[in-house]
């Protein structure tokens, strides 16, 4: 057998394979995912006071009597929500815009009492039902680093000064834990009570003074997000 032949017999090989690939059919169908859709989720944040109710903002939460003697106390709270779809797992508490009608009274009102509020069962190391209040005042003039002169006090004005830098953050349970501090749909409010006191040794110099700030809260899905907080800044999860 010359080679032409042979070549021949290999082409006429080829089709006929190919020609009986041709003799199979198969049955086939198909299905459609239709309009998919991506919408994001919502963080509604909303406060209330002992005056005012839910809304995006309240005022005079911390106001003293006009007659604010050396050495009284005074404390008032705010309570948070959230009213969007999606959880908030992380709040930050900052102080800005002091303000004083005498220089030095924000060095002589004292930061006293920083109590906020959780949901988590630190027996079972999960998320609870029952809101539990954890005073932490210790625990910020030990390692928030604002007691600046290592007195054990915190003035308002180191407190603002401090805030310029860094925020205080509020969680459910562990930073990490990722769940809720703030629920969605308004559910579970988690409250913030702060006191302060007139330094018992302030002088003369101060009657009728005024001092006055704003607390920006903020809420937030990650500890990492804006704005900084202190690197020591104790949560009751890590024992605090």
């Amino acid at each position: 057998m010359n080679k032409k032949i042979l070549a021949s017999l290999v082409i006429i090989g080829i089709l006929g394979f190919a020609l009986g690939l041709g003799t199979y059919a198969y049955f086939f169908d198909t299905a459609d995912s239709t309009g998919n859709t991506f919408t994001a989720g919502t963080l509604d944040l909303q406060v209330r006071d002992s005056d005012e109710g839910w809304g995006d903002s309240v005022s005079g939460t911390w106001c003293t009597p006009s007659n604010w003697a050396p050495g009284e106390y005074f404390e008032a709270w705010i309570e948070m929500r959230n009213i969007g779809s999606i959880g908030v797992t992380h709040i930050r508490v900052k102080g800005i815009n002091l303000d004083e009608s005498v220089p030095g009274f924000a060095d002589h009102i004292f930061l006293k009492t920083v109590i906020y509020s959780e949901y988590w069962n630190y027996s079972s190391n999960a998320p609870g039902t029952t809101r539990n209040e954890y005073n932490i005042t210790n625990a910020i003039i030990q390692h928030y680093g604002m007691d600046t002169n290592n007195d054990g006090k915190i003035t308002l004005n180191e407190f603002i000064t401090w805030c310029q830098t860094y925020s205080m953050l509020f969680a459910e349970g562990p930073w990490e834990s990722g769940e809720p501090y703030l629920n969605p749909g308004g559910a579970k409010p988690q409250i913030l009570r702060l006191g302060f006191l007139f330094d018992p040794d302030a002088g003369n110099d101060f009657q009728g003074a005024t001092a006055s700030f704003d607390l920006t809260i903020w809420a937030g899905q990650s500890y990492e997000q804006y704005p900084p907080i202190w690197w020591a800044t104790p949560s009751h999860g890590y024992g605090y």
